[in-house]
């Protein structure tokens, strides 16, 4: 990982003028490499489709008895608090780049 930022985040300084002058960066390009690698990590964190098929399997094995009716409850519970987070970050994300813009 911290070769893929590295890398990353010194891209813009390999890109050389004929002369073999760095020439001016656009301190926009940052802000946009780091706002890619922040929605990356985001999504890897909180995978909302990911959690959803977790609810759905879980219920799936209650219904055909491979689970007791507790511990469907318990995951349940735990599956949708991990659910409305995702979704809570997901807002939050969509909402600061408006703010950014």
């Amino acid at each position: 990982m911290v070769l893929v930022i590295d890398d990353t985040l010194l891209f813009p300084l390999a890109m050389l003028d004929e002369e073999g002058v760095i020439p001016l960066l656009n301190p926009n390009i940052y802000m946009l490499v780091l706002n890619s690698m922040k929605d990356y990590a985001l999504k890897e964190l909180y995978p909302i489709e990911k959690i959803q098929n977790q609810i759905k399997e879980n219920r799936l094995l209650y219904e055909f008895g491979e689970i007791s009716k507790e511990d469907y409850k318990n995951k349940e519970a735990e599956l949708i608090e991990k659910l409305r987070i995702a979704q809570k970050v997901r807002e939050m994300r969509v909402d600061s780049k408006i703010d950014i813009l």
